[in-house]
């Protein structure tokens, strides 16, 4: 919000109240003015209703006047592989976008849309919202993906033809559904992660629908590819929308694969930065970095190989943590998994800028164990907790200590059992002579 500089909200106490939101809200009144739905719903009278009445029925003479390229939605991505930053679309990068997914995708002018994803998600805003509005479709909203025991049956009650989802959310959706329910759709758009077999398996022996999966980025409105009917090769993103450049850029260390770069009329105009002119950070010539690594074959598929980011370099070759999770899927499917990348600690010691310095001076570099005996010696709280758990030449010094001035009880432990010690003083040379004359 501070990067965006926003300084009015849109809510509703409803919402606030269903969702727990109230903390959230005691915050954001500080940096911005809330206006409540509730509240703007009382101020409304039939005088508002009469304008909106002929506003509607004429929306091009009352049509606001707006440039293309002003911005029109400002998106924050997910921040998976860092901080979400905010996308800047313009109204031509949507409208764009919108037209490139109608050019590509067969959509029957008949068909119903049911969307069940938010519309703070680009896949939500521009494929659910936005592409059946501006071509005339029918459109179903329903405001969370969550419901997984509703969702089957309002989208047979509506009859909805095309269905978007992710792959986590379309299992969930077949395992609450009954017979039938899902035999409407004609084409159901995945996106947002990779469609699993097991889910495309599911969807074709129950419903008779075929999965098609798409690949797209916030920075570009968001679709960038999708499969399409009689064109769905399992694997990929399916090809790139019409309109699109695209170019790839070799990754060092990684084979196979090379980084993809995009450029179009959807592409956004640049990241949100009010330290920039016009606060966007505008993209360099007009190429987005979408950070993932691809392959694309002779027929223009594009199979996404992981994200940059998602490599590890292990042994001087660069391994996909994608395909590392994929294969413990694969032995392991009842299970979750996750593969993440950590540092060698043996090799940042060995690389230490002191232990370079003590190369250079044809020193030994100091082991693990001489460090932690020095850093016991620095530190206070440790050294005391040494002194009352000495070692065993101090335990021998302290018993002589204590027999030479004049005895004393000494408590500890030693190889696991107690031992307490009664310690009486040597008799001196002046003593024993006393003894000898008395007896």
């Amino acid at each position: 919000m501070r990067s965006g500089e926003r300084q009015k909200i849109l809510t509703s106490r409803t919402f606030i109240k269903l969702g727990g939101l109230e903390a959230l809200e005691k915050e954001l009144s500080k940096h911005a003015k809330l206006i409540y739905l509730e509240d703007v719903r009382k101020t409304i009278d039939i005088g508002d209703k009469i304008v909106a009445l002929i506003k509607g029925s004429f929306p091009r003479l009352f049509a606001a006047k707006a440039n293309p390229d002003d911005t029109g939605v400002i998106l924050f991505t997910s921040g998976s592989y860092g901080t979400p930053r905010g996308a800047v679309l313009s109204h031509a990068n949507i409208v764009g976008n919108v037209e490139q997914a109608h050019a590509h995708v067969p959509f029957d002018p008949d068909w119903v849309f049911f969307n069940p994803l938010p519309m703070f998600h680009c896949f939500g805003l521009t494929g659910g919202a936005m592409l059946p509005l501006f071509t005339g479709h029918k459109v179903f909203l329903f405001p969370s993906p969550l419901q997984v025991k509703e969702i089957p049956k309002l989208v047979k009650e509506t009859g909805a033809n095309v269905f978007f989802a992710t792959d986590t959310f379309a299992q969930q959706y077949a395992r609450n559904a009954k017979d039938g329910d899902l035999n409407c759709i004609k084409i159901m758009v995945c996106g947002a992660e990779r469609v699993k077999p097991e889910t495309r398996e599911l969807y074709k022996t129950r419903f008779d629908v075929e999965l098609l999966e798409g690949y797209g980025a916030t920075e570009a409105s968001p679709v960038i590819a999708v499969n399409i009917p009689g064109a769905n090769k399992h694997g990929s993103v399916g090809q790139f929308l019409p309109g699109i450049e695209w170019r790839l850029e070799p990754v060092p260390g990684i084979e196979g694969g090379q980084k993809l770069y995009v450029r179009g009329p959807n592409v956004m105009r640049g990241y949100l930065d009010p330290t920039k002119p016009f606060g966007i950070d505008l993209l360099p010539q007009g190429w987005h970095d979408t950070g993932d690594v691809v392959d694309v074959d002779e027929d223009g598929f594009i199979r996404i190989l992981g994200r940059v980011k998602r490599f590890a370099k292990v042994g001087g070759e660069m391994v996909s943590l994608n395909a590392v999770e994929s294969y413990a899927q694969t032995v392991w499917p009842d299970h979750l998994h996750a593969a993440v990348a950590l540092p060698d600690l043996a090799q940042r010691r060995t690389h230490h800028p002191l232990h370079r310095q003590r190369r250079r001076q044809g020193r030994r570099p100091a082991s693990l164990v001489q460090r932690k005996r020095r850093q016991r010696a620095r530190d206070p709280k440790t050294h005391r907790r040494h002194r009352n758990h000495p070692r065993p030449r101090q335990r021998q010094n302290r018993l002589r200590r204590a027999a030479e001035n004049g005895g004393g009880a000494i408590c500890g432990s030693e190889g696991g059992l107690e031992v307490s010690l009664r310690l009486t003083p040597a008799p001196s040379a002046s003593s024993r002579r006393r003894a000898s004359r008395s007896s």
